[in-house]
């Protein structure tokens, strides 16, 4: 008899506005990821759901001069409220969970970024690791020269700070078995010798330092010399006046010392030396710059 002198749709207004409100009120709380707060909040929103619809009912449907003065007005808000979401085709449980893809798609987001960012990490791992592969190939080709058993590497951990005075110190000393006057290679080239050596550690000067000599062979004129560093660059001295020499030959170990065979060091950049002299020299052209050597090898002969 109370449930028939009321509208219907008025019920079913109330209803969806108290929950549209309670959506509001548990968006604004604080989220937590945790599934089994998550539970907890849906249990908690259905129990203020239904204490409100519980109040809901008793005032509207009450028989007291009070609430039903609240409810005369509430029907107009509440039918102007329906009226305009239903207008503009918008339900309280759509926004909400528009709001809630919105909150994952940032989730997601961030968590696509962590995985771009660990990716990267493992590309740039694998480019060094075959940048190494690479060098151990060049290498190999050293170690087939005559003489050579096997090649030890070595890495860079400090270096001299004079242009002039080429030195670096390496991570290997006598008990790795680096001794004194042992070449030093870097992608199948020579580039210095060991000048002292401790028991973990060592020091090597390379072939553009001052002190480093080594006697070499041209690949194609077969003139022999004795290279040397120095505040000009790497260069040969004491070749024969009369042996002509090409420009871009090899310039190769001659196999004398403590130097293995026809280990390669260059190449002819140019003849310095005018043609009056009883000795030619010539400047030597390198293949890579050695300040960014990073590992060398020893040859255990």
């Amino acid at each position: 008899m109370l449930l028939a002198t009321h509208s219907p749709l008025l019920c079913v207004e109330l209803v969806w506005c108290l929950r549209i409100l309670i959506h509001f009120l548990l968006f604004c709380c604080p989220a937590n990821i945790n599934t089994v707060n998550n539970q907890n909040k849906v249990n908690r929103f259905n129990y203020i759901l239904f204490l409100l619809i519980v109040v809901a009912f008793g005032i509207f449907f009450s028989d007291f001069d009070f609430f039903k003065n609240l409810q005369g007005k509430s029907r107009v808000i509440l039918q102007s409220v329906s009226i305009s979401l239903i207008k503009f085709g918008i339900q309280g449980d759509y926004f909400f969970q528009t709001v809630g893809e919105i909150r994952n798609l940032a989730t997601d987001n961030r968590n696509q970024k962590v995985k771009i960012a660990e990716l990267e990490n493992k590309i740039t791992r694998l480019n060094e690791v075959k940048r190494e592969n690479e060098s151990l190939k060049i290498e190999l080709g050293v170690k087939a020269s005559p003489g050579i058993s096997e090649l030890t590497p070595l890495k860079i951990i400090g270096r001299s700070p004079s242009s002039y005075n080429q030195t670096i110190y390496l991570n290997g000393g006598q008990s790795e078995g680096v001794q004194k006057d042992q070449p030093i290679f870097s992608r199948g080239f020579l580039v210095g010798k060991i000048e002292s050596s401790e028991k973990h550690s060592s020091q090597a000067i390379l072939i553009t330092n001052h002190r480093f000599v080594a006697p070499v062979i041209l690949s194609e004129s077969r003139a022999l010399g004795l290279l040397r560093g120095g505040l000009k660059g790497v260069i040969i001295e004491q070749i024969r006046a009369d042996i002509e020499i090409g420009l871009d030959e090899s310039i190769l170990t001659a196999g004398l010392l403590d130097f293995p065979q026809n280990i390669p060091i260059g190449k002819v950049q140019s003849v310095l030396s005018q043609k009056s002299e009883i000795f030619q020299t010539i400047s030597v052209m390198l293949p890579f710059n050695l300040n960014e050597l990073e590992t060398v090898y020893i040859a255990k002969q």
